[in-house]
């Protein structure tokens, strides 16, 4: 089904671009081009610029470029950096715009309609009849489809069968293999949990990663697939560290539906940390939440299981005071930043102990896509001094918007809360 969306992309991609990048709409048509994206059909040659065939004349100003086109066939604008270059001295249009250098050499000019911008889009005046256009041959594309392949098959296509998705990002490196049972119990118990939540349908996603591999990425909305899938993972590989997690998280995203509940598991970095500001854009786009259950870090020795260290939260939604965790700053503040803007969890476990901490994580009461509420970070505090201490306070402001607060701290130290009027 993916490969199906993938292919309706490119498709759509072409379709629209069609309405704004040719002259189309400048040879009186106000309809889509039926022709398009119609399987056995194609344009007669009779009705397309030749290759010799001059299409536009020079645009001295933005103004006169209204009228650049002196063509009655169909033709679109050359444009810089592309494989095939302007012909120079024939009279070829250009796309047009600052980034396009093809601008500059006759005919000058362009013939873009993408915004409204005379600087960016020589055609701007059209701007709006080619997205209007654009949409409409969108909506024929889409019926076509549907038409097709019937009502089911186009309503998973297009995800409407499912009220929410849950998603599993999964480090399969051989240094993972210590913990990679528990990983796997644990996931499939969540996928379980989710069953449970009568009257709601799931899709599930499960994405495995390491370095240099990353997938083969299962979409699926029957649990017990997804659950094979799980069952079928193996810790091997990715012998250097850092992995490819990043990656592994943007499929994810690529694949989930709105407010996601997305569960990553490794005990390394990230080896792929450029890919960090798609992850959280696309992250927020989707107001996914996600959870980092981590068992090591890498080092010197590529990676160190955390076994001599108790286990480390640093929660969200509560504010939170705890000692430093042992993982590289680089690597602790990538994780704990996706999980801030998200609503998730950094939580720092021994391999041994996978099982037990991710007990204060709950899929399904959590997982709702029509919930108004959300979690927010309000004081998240990284107390980096080893020797005992006492007397400090934090201030966090609540009102009556906030519907529950529950603090959360780790350590051996003693705790008190109290309000404005200073009662505990």
């Amino acid at each position: 089904m993916q490969h199906a969306r993938n292919l309706a992309g490119s498709a759509l991609h072409t379709l629209q671009d069609f309405c704004s990048h040719s002259n189309w709409i400048e040879l009186g048509n106000s309809g889509p081009f039926d022709v398009l994206a119609k399987p056995g059909c194609e344009i007669p040659d009779e009705f397309i610029a030749g290759a010799t065939e001059a299409t536009c004349k020079s645009c001295l100003t933005a103004e006169s470029c209204k009228t650049n086109l002196i063509t009655v066939k169909l033709t679109s604008g050359y444009r810089s950096g592309q494989d095939i270059k302007k012909p120079a001295n024939i009279g070829k249009c250009s796309h047009g715009g600052k980034t396009d250098d093809s601008r500059l050499k006759p005919a000058t000019g362009g013939i873009n309609k993408d915004s409204t911008s005379k600087h960016e889009s020589p055609h701007a005046s059209l701007h709006k009849i080619a997205a209007d256009l654009a949409i409409e041959a969108t909506k024929v594309f889409l019926s076509d489809v549907r038409s097709t392949v019937g009502d089911d098959i186009f309503a998973k296509f297009l995800n409407f069968k499912s009220d929410n998705s849950m998603a599993l990002v999964i480090d399969v490196s051989g240094s993972m293999s210590d913990e990679i049972n528990d990983v796997k119990n644990v996931s499939i118990n969540f996928v379980r949990k989710t069953l449970e939540k009568k009257g709601t349908s799931f899709t599930y996603i499960l994405v495995p990663f390491n370095d240099p591999d990353v997938g083969p990425v299962t979409v699926t909305s029957d649990a017990q697939q997804v659950i094979d899938a799980v069952n079928n993972l193996t810790a091997n590989g990715g012998g250097d560290c850092p992995e490819l997690g990043m990656t592994g998280l943007y499929q994810a995203l690529l694949h989930c539906l709105l407010e996601t509940n997305i569960y990553y598991f490794s005990d390394a970095d990230v080896k792929d940390e450029w890919r960090r500001n798609e992850v959280m854009s696309l992250a927020k786009d989707k107001k996914v939440k996600i959870d980092f259950i981590l068992t090591g870090q890498c080092s010197r020795r590529r990676r160190r299981d955390l076994s001599q260290g108790h286990t480390q939260r640093s929660a969200v939604l509560h504010g939170e005071i705890h000692h430093r965790a042992k993982r590289s700053l680089k690597g602790q503040a990538l994780y704990q930043a996706l999980a801030t803007q998200t609503g998730g969890q950094v939580l720092v476990t021994s391999k041994s102990e996978v099982a037990d901490v991710v007990k204060v994580i709950d899929p399904v009461s959590s997982a709702n896509s029509s919930a108004d509420l959300k979690e927010v970070g309000l004081l998240n505090i990284k107390e980096a001094r080893a020797q005992y201490f006492s007397g400090d306070t934090y201030f966090v402001d609540i009102d009556s918007t906030l519907e529950s607060f529950g603090p959360d701290t780790d350590g051996s130290w003693f705790t008190w809360i109290r309000n404005q009027e200073r009662r505990r």
